[in-house]
């Protein structure tokens, strides 16, 4: 390939690219001011502050939220808890109620039992005496025959007072009565009925002002005469 032709004395292309080298090392850097970055650092202090408490606020908003689901996870749980050891302690209960109620329907039975054999006793006329044994307490029952003799004297006591009792009754009754006809002849008394209090509409009030007018005029109209 054959070489480029340079004049003589002319400087080649290495020495040139050099040169351009050599300016852009020593070139200065130029400072520029730039007035609208200058006026919004000076202007914007209220606008940073404004935007540091908004950040800090929804930061606390967020811890708040998430404090408020886990107390909120807390407390279900802890119901839960409750509620598992309520239900332990009803069933409990409702076990040892079944077992007391089958002790007393054993105890019932036997009861009864003794029973029936002491009526078949006192029907014969024998005094009986029966025994009732619980977990905490004992009883002692005796049970006797009643005479008809004692029965005819009562009946006859009872004859006695009847007709004693039947003439107070009566004169209970007429006291009653005329108490009740002086209680009814008091309030036989005609009542006065209140007077209903009415607001006059509009257009009756206009007329009752018409009216008082016309009053006026002619009472204006007598006196002038007069």
């Amino acid at each position: 390939m054959p070489k480029p032709y340079s004049k003589p004395g002319a400087p080649s292309l290495a020495s040139k690219k050099r040169k351009r080298d050599d300016k852009k090392d020593n070139q200065i850097d130029e400072i520029t001011f730039d007035r609208s970055a200058r006026q919004e650092y000076l202007t914007g202090f209220h606008k940073r502050k404004v935007a540091r408490i908004k950040a800090a606020q929804e930061e606390a908003e967020k811890r708040s939220r998430q404090e408020r689901v886990e107390e909120r996870k807390r407390l279900r749980e802890a119901r839960k808890e409750e509620l598992r050891l309520h239900v332990e302690a009803v069933n409990q209960s409702l076990g040892l109620n079944r077992s007391d109620g089958e002790e007393e329907d054993e105890e019932e039975g036997s009861g009864t039992d003794n029973e029936g054999e002491g009526g078949t006793e006192a029907a014969n006329g024998i005094n009986e005496e029966s025994e009732f044994v619980d977990e905490e307490k004992f009883t002692t029952v005796t049970v006797t025959t009643m005479d008809d003799d004692e029965d005819e004297d009562e009946e006859n006591e009872e004859g006695e007072e009847g007709p004693a009792g039947d003439e107070k009754n009566t004169t209970d009754t007429n006291k009653s009565k005329e108490g009740t006809k002086d209680k009814k002849g008091k309030e036989r008394k005609p009542k006065q009925k209140k007077k209903k209090f009415r607001y006059l509409s509009k257009s009756e009030r206009k007329d009752d002002r018409m009216r008082d007018k016309v009053r006026r005029s002619r009472k204006k109209t007598e006196r002038t005469a007069k």
